[in-house]
């Protein structure tokens, strides 16, 4: 994880825009990209999607098809 830290402190430095996309994040790694936002002064925007347990797994096996 420490480098896709580092890649994403890099490319917002450049003033990139980047999406953190990783199913299931835990609240202490998201902790460290909203630190990383914080100290850069750039926004943050978690979105959760709150869906059931069917269309969870539905979405799952589409992600390993695409």
């Amino acid at each position: 994880m420490a480098a896709c830290v580092q890649e994403a402190k890099q490319l917002l430095k450049d003033g990139y825009s980047i999406v953190i996309d990783d199913a299931n994040l835990s609240m202490s790694t998201r902790s460290v990209f909203i630190s990383l936002a914080q100290q850069l002064g750039v926004s943050c925007t978690i979105i959760y999607l709150n869906v059931t347990l069917d269309f969870a797994y539905h979405f799952n096996r589409h992600r390993l098809v695409c």
